[in-house]
This record gives structure tokens, sequence and C-alpha cells, in this order.
């Protein structure tokens, strides 16, 4: 017995479900939709770019690394800590470094259909709530399995400490990171 109201327990690499309990109910994703959001962005974006925050990125609601605005971060950094971290700075900073957030969420369905992942509704990169915004744990069985079968997937969803971030942060916003 699993004291929760929907749960999937799936084979990684055959993908079989083992078990599950209301797996296609939709309900409200929260943070785990930062999963959806990593797989969607890793395939399109540079580990190695460099992206200036924003004073909309670091002054998102709910949980936060602490970006500071005006200071340059990898997206490789931010992928990390939106992982590590839980940061809705980080997604917003990604969303906005990939072209915005309507962008970004028009890429987060994109893949559904090949995925089948049909209980997904995206509104937003960081699972925040939103009208309309649902997953399953069926599909994000599916999200995961894919995710962890790419390497920088698997590395962002198991690093566990990074020993230089947010880093050295600037002493005055705009000021590079050292």
């Amino acid at each position: 017995e699993v004291p929760v109201p929907a749960w999937v327990l799936a084979d990684l690499d055959p993908g079989a479900i083992l078990a599950a309990k209301a797996p296609h109910v939709q309900r409200p994703p929260a943070s785990v939709l930062k999963t959806l959001t990593t797989l969607a962005l890793a395939q399109r974006m540079d580990p190695d770019a460099i992206y200036t925050t924003t004073y909309d990125d670091v002054a998102v609601e709910g949980s936060r690394v602490g970006l500071v605005e005006d200071a340059t971060y990898s997206v490789r950094e931010l992928f990390l800590c939106l992982m590590m971290q839980s940061g809705n700075d980080c997604a917003s900073a990604l969303a906005h470094a990939n072209g915005g957030m309507e962008l970004t969420v028009a890429q987060l369905a994109e893949e559904a259909p090949r995925r089948q992942d049909y209980d997904t509704v995206a509104r937003n990169a960081s699972g925040l709530p939103a009208e309309g915004q649902v997953s399953s744990a069926y599909d994000l069985a599916l999200i995961a399995r894919e995710g962890l079968a790419r390497p920088d997937f698997f590395e962002y969803v198991n690093t566990r400490v990074s020993e230089d971030f947010p880093g050295y942060m600037p002493e005055q916003p705009g000021d590079p990171r050292s």
C-alpha cells in the first residue's frame, strides 16, 4: 500500500509498467514538471552557452537557487540547479535563454505524440500552479525513462553537489562572475 493518490512503478529499460495506481489521473504537476523542461530544452540548448539573467528570472515565486540579476551563468549550470534545487529562477532563465516562455511551453508539448504522454499539459517551465497545467504518473514515468537514456539529463538529475554554483557572485549587478 502506497499512501499517495497516484503512482507508477516501471522497469526502466523496456518501460514495462510493473504496478500502478491511478496512472492516468491528471493532477497539478508542481516541480516534477521540471523534468519535462530539462528533457525538452537539453536537446535544444548548448550547455556551454552563457545567459545573462534578468529581473524577471530572479523575481519568480517559489523555490530559487539565488540567481543574481545581470549575472552570467552557463546553460549547464542552470540545468544542474534546476534539478538539484528545483530552482524556479533557473526554469525562468532557461526558458528566456531558449527564446521565451511561450516558445518553451510549445516545445514542451511538441514531442508528446512521439512519447505518448497525452495526459500532460504544460503552461510554464517550472510547474508553478497555472490554470489547466496537469500531468499524470504515467506521463512522468515516460518522461523520466526518455530523460534517463540521455547522458546530459542523467548528469543533471544525478549531480548532488556543485562546488561553484552559484559560484563566485559578482559584487554589483552586471559584474561578471569570477
